[in-house]
């Protein structure tokens, strides 16, 4: 008890904006600067009731999760201060003294704002979504995931119970691959629940080539800043292995323009007459930017239909097996073999190139050793992004 009376003392003598507040949430002690922040604020006063409904709401769903898991959390709030709003971080920590169990508050203002009265923090172009889907369920999901993200405690359950009820697997990751959120119908064809998946990256579960796959597509969207649909994969799950399917990412961007999350979902297509049995192969053509693939003998074993128009060539005609120094010029095909000297190193290489045959263009070329998929260990890709005169990347 002596360890919660000196709390009090503490929280009453304390500069900081703070208070302490029993399990019915029952204000016990208050700093100040915490009743100069909320004039209605005064010990034995609910604490909860001092807010309006929606931050009311978010601070009971955290004040639950602390009491629960006797753990520290917190979250951002908005207050209307002086008829200007202001953003708050806040925490709620657990204080336990012999039976019973106190809980400290703290807030501190933020410089952080999000989304409020149509503001919107983050974007998604909306030519991209109109592209990508006619589903105006999977059009709300974006809507609110480019308004509440980065999500609060209640935000967060209020998405995930909306994308449990899509009829396709849908995901939400970082831009270092880490996934934040997921749907019961994408990581249970995995095997697993979507809180398994939280907080892992694909290397953590995904098939070897499917990690190649999402990385070339992740580091496309990131630089291009524009959606992807990558078609014609074959994905591994539980019942077997599903054929044809489409999938479909979209970058959420901030108002600096940069990519902050990406969006994904995946739909199974109707098989075309032309479908080859190859699924690794397909996905690889029907990539939406120029990309390569060579094993060490310097032969092409994969390629995109963009890069094949890119490099002005029949797109009829079939390049598998095509010795690599018969499609590109002879300065770019010298760098690519002394990379391929290098036989130890497994670097990411980035470098700028000028195409003379390309009226001087310009670009950045991204080389990596991967493990494309069973057969086709230790091959080489090779990805293009071309740039517009101020050196920012363009869509090819």
């Amino acid at each position: 008890m002596e360890e919660v009376l000196n709390k009090i003392t503490g929280v009453s003598n304390s500069d900081d904006t703070s208070l302490l507040m029993d399990k019915s949430g029952r204000i016990i002690a208050l700093s100040g600067s915490f009743q100069q922040l909320i004039r209605q604020a005064l010990p034995n006063a609910d604490f909860f009731t001092l807010f309006d409904e929606k931050n009311k709401e978010l601070l009971q769903g955290v004040f639950n999760s602390v009491k629960k898991n006797e753990s520290p959390a917190g979250d951002f709030i908005h207050l209307i201060i002086d008829n200007k709003e202001s953003g708050f971080q806040f925490s709620i920590s657990p204080l336990r003294s012999e039976k019973n169990i106190y809980f400290l508050v703290n807030f501190s203002q933020s410089d952080k704002m999000k989304s409020s009265g149509g503001k919107q923090k983050f974007w998604i172009a909306s030519k991209d979504l109109d592209n990508l889907t006619d589903d105006n369920k999977l059009k709300s999901v974006f809507e609110k995931i480019k308004l509440t993200y980065p999500f609060t405690f209640i935000e967060k359950a209020k998405i995930q119970k909306e994308i449990n009820e899509l009829n396709l697997p849908f995901w939400l990751k970082d831009t270092a691959g880490k996934y934040l959120l997921v749907n019961g119908s994408f990581s249970e064809g995995f095997g697993f629940k979507p809180n398994q998946i939280e907080n892992k990256k694909e290397d953590d579960f995904l098939p070897g080539y499917l990690i190649e796959l999402y990385k070339t597509i992740d580091q496309y969207l990131i630089k291009s800043r524009n959606a992807v649909i990558a078609e014609g994969i074959s994905v591994p799950m539980i019942s077997g292995s599903e054929k044809n399917v489409s999938l479909a990412e979209l970058p959420l961007c901030d108002l600096d323009d940069n990519v902050v999350a990406i969006i994904g979902f995946a739909k199974k297509e109707i098989p075309h007459a032309n479908y080859s049995q190859n699924a690794n192969t397909d996905m690889i053509l029907n990539l939406p930017f120029p990309l390569m693939i060579i094993n060490r003998e310097k032969k092409i074993v994969g390629y995109s239909k963009v890069m094949i128009r890119w490099l002005n060539l029949e797109e009829k005609s079939s390049y598998i097996n095509t010795d690599l120094s018969k499609l590109i010029e002879k300065g770019l095909l010298r760098i690519l073999e002394d990379y391929l000297k290098k036989e130890d190193t497994n670097e990411e290489f980035f470098f700028n190139y000028v195409f003379a045959d390309r009226v001087n263009m310009k670009t950045e070329v991204h080389v990596r050793k991967i493990d494309l998929y069973e057969g086709f260990s230790g091959c080489i890709q090779i990805g293009f992004y071309v740039k517009s005169t101020d050196d920012e990347v363009a869509e090819v």
